[in-house]
C-alpha cells in the first residue's frame, strides 16, 4: 500500500471525489483498514431512499412482497437494530440527488414496515445526523409523514414535502402550508430551507368560497434559522403570510397567492425583514390587492407568474403597483411573465400594453435584468424602446413580449434597436422588431455613430418578429451587434404552430442567422490581418 494512503486528510479527499460512484467506494471499503471508515462515510453519506438501511436489518427478517414492495416477515428484536443504527450515523442526505432515478433494485418500503420501525426503535431518534430529506422517496401517503419525520433528529436543515396532499380540494391545498408548517417548527428547530407542493391545484380553478381558518400553530419563533421557503403551487392566503412575515431570517419565498383571500389587513412596517427574493405566482387581481397590504422595500429580486388575462383597467394599475410595493434603490431583478398560455386563447387577449403603461417601472433605475410576457397584447413604439434603454443604464439582459400569450399589435421598427447597440452594459436581448423596414447601405453604414467599442450584445432573440430581405436584414443587425454570430448564434425561439407563412419567416430568419456567421468570420479575419500588420510595423 502507498505511505500517502496512510495519511487520513487524502485518503479522505479521495473518497469525497468518489461520493456517487457507490462501486468504488465499496471496494475502498473493504480494501484496508485506512480507508475503510472514510469510504464508509461518503458510501452511506447520500440516500437515494431508506431501502438501503433497512436492508441492513437480517436477511431473515424481511422480504419483497408484490408490487416490489420491502415487508417484514417477523417482528424486529432490539438486536437487529445493531447493523442500522452503526450505518444511520454516516446518513446526512436522503431523497437528494442531482439527477432523480429510481432506486436500484425497483423496491419500495410497505407503509407497515415504517410503522413496524418506529414502533421497535430502540431509541427515539435513529437518523441523527440527516441534513436534507426528500419525502418524495418514500412513495407513502401524508399520514405516514409524521411517523417519517419522528425517526430523525433536530439537525434537519433542508426539508422538502413534495407533493404533499395531493387528493385535497382548494380549502384543503389551502390549509397545507400551515399545516406543515405547524408540523415541523417544534421538530427541527435548525431548518434553513423548507419546500412543500401539491399536484393538480390551478390558480384558475380556485376562486370561490371562504378561506377556512388552520388547525395547526405555527409559531415563527421556533423556526429562526429558516431562509428559503418554497410552497410549489400551493396558495396560501393573508394569515399565512402575516406568519412567514414573522421570520427574522427568510430570504427567499415562492408561493401562490389564493384568490380567495381578502388581503385586507396591512403589513407592519418590521414585516420580512432580510427577504430578498420574491416568487409569486396570481392573478393580476389578487396580486393588485396584494400589493396594497405589504411594502416589500428589501426586496432585490421579483419574480410575478399571471396565471390570467388581465383585464384592461388591470395594466396600468398592476405596473403602479409593482412600483409601490418595492424599492427602486433595492430592485435588480425584474420579472413579469404568463402562465403556460396557448396561441389560440392569447390570439383573443383584449387589454394591451401601450408604453405609457411601463412609465411607473422607469423609476428602477438599477435593474440589471428585465424581463415582460404578461398575457397580453403589446403595442409599443421606437420611443418606447428609448425610453427604455436610457431607464435601465445597468440592464444585462432585456426580455420583452417574448412569449406565446403576446401578441404584437405594431412592431417597432429595426432603427428601434439603436439604443440597445449602444447600451454600455447590455448582453442579452430578446425583443420583436420589424424586420421588413427598407435599409439600403447607407442606412447600415450610418447606422451608429463612431464608437469606442461595439456593442457587448452576445445573445439576440428575434422571436416573432417580422423579416422581408434577409441580407439587409442581417447586415444591418451585424452593424449594430457585431458580436451576435459565431458561436453566439441568432436565437429563434418562439415556438408557434406551424403554418406556410411561419415556416417562411423561419426560413428568412434562418438565411439571417447564416449570414451574421459569415460576417463574424469575415470580422474575425480583418482583426488577425491587422493585428499582424501592427505586429510588422512595430518590429520595424
Amino acid at each position: 500500500m502507498s505511505r500517502a494512503l496512510a495519511i487520513q486528510e487524502i485518503v479522505r479527499q479521495i473518497c469525497a471525489f468518489l461520493r456517487g460512484d457507490k462501486a468504488s467506494l465499496a471496494a475502498l471499503v473493504s480494501t484496508c483498514k485506512s480507508t475503510h471508515e472514510p469510504a464508509v462515510q461518503e458510501l452511506w453519506h447520500e440516500l437515494l431512499d431508506l431501502l438501503p438501511l433497512v436492508k441492513c436489518f437480517p436477511t431473515d427478517s424481511w422480504t419483497t412482497g408484490a408490487q416490489y414492495q420491502l415487508t417484514f416477515t417477523r417482528a424486529l428484536q432490539p438486536q437487529d437494530w445493531q447493523r442500522f443504527l452503526y450505518y444511520s450515523q454516516y446518513v446526512h442526505s436522503i431523497g437528494f440527488r442531482e439527477y432523480w432515478s429510481w432506486n436500484d433494485d425497483c423496491r419500495f418500503l410497505h407503509p407497515e414496515t415504517l410503522v413496524a420501525m418506529v414502533a421497535s426503535r430502540p431509541l427515539s431518534i435513529v437518523l441523527p445526523r440527516v441534513r436534507k430529506f426528500d419525502w418524495n422517496c418514500m412513495s407513502m401517503r401524508d399520514k405516514h409523514l409524521s411517523d417519517t419525520l419522528s425517526l430523525m433528529g433536530s439537525q434537519v436543515r433542508h426539508l422538502n414535502l413534495g407533493f404533499w396532499g395531493c387528493d385535497l380540494d382548494v380549502a384543503e391545498h389551502e390549509q397545507r402550508p400551515q399545516t406543515a408548517l405547524a408540523e415541523i417548527s417544534g421538530r427541527f428547530p435548525m431548518l434553513e430551507c423548507f419546500e412543500v407542493g401539491v399536484a393538480g391545484y390551478r390558480m384558475l380553478h380556485a376562486t370561490g368560497g371562504r378561506v377556512h381558518s388552520h388547525d395547526g400553530a405555527f409559531e415563527p419563533s421556533h423556526l429562526p434559522n429558516l431562509t428559503i421557503v418554497r410552497f410549489h403551487s400551493v396558495p396560501i392566503a393573508q394569515m399565512m403570510v402575516g406568519a412567514l412575515a414573522r421570520l427574522p431570517n427568510l430570504q427567499i419565498l415562492e408561493a401562490t397567492l389564493s384568490p380567495r383571500s381578502a388581503w385586507s389587513e396591512t403589513l407592519t412596517s418590521d414585516a420580512f425583514p432580510a427577504l430578498r427574493e420574491l416568487i409569486l405566482m396570481t392573478t393580476a387581481r389578487t396580486y393588485i390587492a396584494f400589493s396594497a397590504v405589504a411594502t416589500l422595500e428589501n426586496v432585490e429580486s421579483v419574480h410575478l407568474t399571471i396565471t390570467d388575462y388581465p383585464e384592461q383597467s388591470h395594466i396600468p394599475t398592476l405596473f403602479h403597483c409593482v412600483r409601490r410595493q418595492f424599492s427602486p434603490s433595492s430592485l435588480r431583478v425584474l420579472e413579469i411573465c404568463a402562465d403556460d398560455m396557448y396561441l389560440e386563447e392569447a390570439a383573443q387577449i383584449d387589454a394591451v400594453v401601450r408604453p405609457g403603461h411601463l412609465e411607473s417601472l422607469y423609476s428602477f433605475s438599477k435593474l440589471v435584468d428585465f424581463r415582460l410576457s404578461m398575457p397580453c397584447r403589446y403595442a409599443l413604439d421606437d420611443a418606447c424602446y428609448l425610453d427604455i434603454a436610457k431607464s435601465f443604464p445597468l440592464l444585462r439582459t432585456l426580455m420583452l413580449a417574448d412569449s406565446e400569450s403576446c401578441v404584437h399589435d405594431t412592431f417597432p421598427s429595426m432603427t428601434a434597436l439603436v439604443p440597445f447597440a449602444q447600451h454600455a452594459s447590455l448582453r442579452t436581448l430578446s425583443v420583436a422588431f420589424d424586420g421588413t423596414q427598407k435599409v439600403w447601405i447607407p442606412h447600415i453604414r450610418n447606422a451608429l455613430p463612431p464608437r469606442d467599442r461595439p456593442s457587448g450584445v452576445r445573445e439576440l432573440n428575434v422571436g416573432n418578429s417580422p423579416v422581408a430581405r434577409p441580407q439587409f436584414a442581417a447586415a444591418y443587425l451585424a452593424r449594430l451587434f457585431p458580436r451576435v454570430g459565431g458561436r453566439d448564434e441568432l436565437d429563434l425561439s418562439f415556438a408557434q404552430k406551424p403554418s406556410e407563412e411561419i415556416d417562411e419567416r423561419e426560413a428568412r430568419w434562418s438565411m439571417v442567422g447564416q449570414l451574421l456567421a459569415c460576417f463574424n468570420v469575415i470580422r474575425e479575419d480583418e482583426r488577425d490581418m491587422t493585428t499582424r500588420m501592427l505586429a510588422r510595423q512595430s518590429r520595424a
